[in-house]
């Protein structure tokens, strides 16, 4: 009988990984902003592109919309491809890819594609995690909240499976949301201190802004 990696290969791997690159691409807020609403996104509110910017924005519906989008990119790749046979590295790199395109060619946080891959890696995990996000987020402690619970997510899949590789591709993923975060909306935009990387870090605004809650997509 044939491994999971012998049944997929590298070939199809790397195709479906190009597929979940250009789902994850899908400019959804983008999409649905213009649509509804008639506004470019990036234009108005906080100039994200994201289900929180396009909430604020446009409303509820609207916001949820996006987010629902964003979940199922994240999502979907990572889920289909294990239901098909692909092995653990496959499904990873099949979960990462999606957030990589969203992060890359939206200009999005990253977080909705994010959450949807980690629930296809590691669905108890990310129960886990994500009752910590939803916790924070009604105590209106969003952004502190997502640090806590990414690093939640890689503690429960580590006690809950004791196998390193369970934990591997959900840690992957919080340190794409870690570095964007860290990033800020470009590295020039203020200086590389350690205040600012702090502020960046643990509540995703610059130093000189004033304090946001972005809600649980952006």
């Amino acid at each position: 009988m044939k491994t999971d990696a012998a049944r997929w290969g590298a070939c199809r791997t790397l195709r479906a990984v190009a597929l979940a690159t250009a789902v994850g691409s899908l400019p959804s807020a983008r999409l649905v902003a213009r649509v509804v609403g008639g506004v470019a996104i990036d234009s108005v509110g906080d100039g994200k592109a994201g289900a929180a910017n396009v909430r604020r924005t446009l409303g509820l519906g609207p916001g949820l919309t996006v987010a629902g989008i964003d979940i199922a990119k994240g999502y979907l790749p990572a889920a289909l491809a294990r239901r098909h046979g692909a092995g653990p590295h496959a499904v990873g790199a099949l979960a990462l890819a999606p957030v990589a395109g969203h992060v890359l060619f939206t200009g999005g946080r990253g977080a909705a594609p994010s959450l949807g891959a980690a629930f296809a890696v590691d669905a108890l995990a990310m129960t886990v995690a994500g009752a910590v996000i939803v916790a924070g987020t009604i105590g209106k402690r969003h952004a502190p909240a997502v640090v806590v619970g990414g690093a939640s997510l890689v503690t429960a899949a580590l006690l809950l499976h004791r196998r390193p590789f369970a934990a591997l591709y959900s840690g992957a993923l919080v340190a794409v949301l870690i570095l964007v975060r860290l990033r800020g909306p470009g590295w020039s935009a203020a200086p590389l201190t350690r205040a600012s990387l702090w502020q960046r870090l643990w509540y995703d605004r610059e130093p000189e802004a004033a304090p946001q809650e972005g809600g649980p997509c952006a």
